[in-house]
């Protein structure tokens, strides 16, 4: 198995360990990928789908989870406070 050749071009100056991967933010693409001599390195951008279902499941779980600490009454009392906020 051999070593990334653009490897060297990512490390700190001073300490010589790995920078820490910011997909370098503010450019269209990391420069890792633009860098890569073998072109073995691609950027592909996807958007997660979020299931409604799955959605509602957390919610219900976060809900049951404060009901369980704080107490059903202190939830809806808590609940009922921030709807007439809105």
């Amino acid at each position: 198995r051999s070593s990334c050749p653009s490897r060297d071009e990512f490390k700190e100056p001073d300490s010589g360990l790995p920078l820490k991967c910011d997909m370098c933010e503010g450019e269209d693409e990391p420069l890792c990928v633009k860098w890569c001599t073998a072109d073995a390195l691609v950027l592909e951008e996807r958007e997660e789908e979020i299931d409604e279902e799955e959605e509602q499941e957390e919610l219900e779980i976060g809900l049951e989870s404060l009901a369980d600490k704080h107490g059903l009454d202190k939830l809806i009392d808590a609940l009922a406070r921030m709807s007439k906020k809105e």
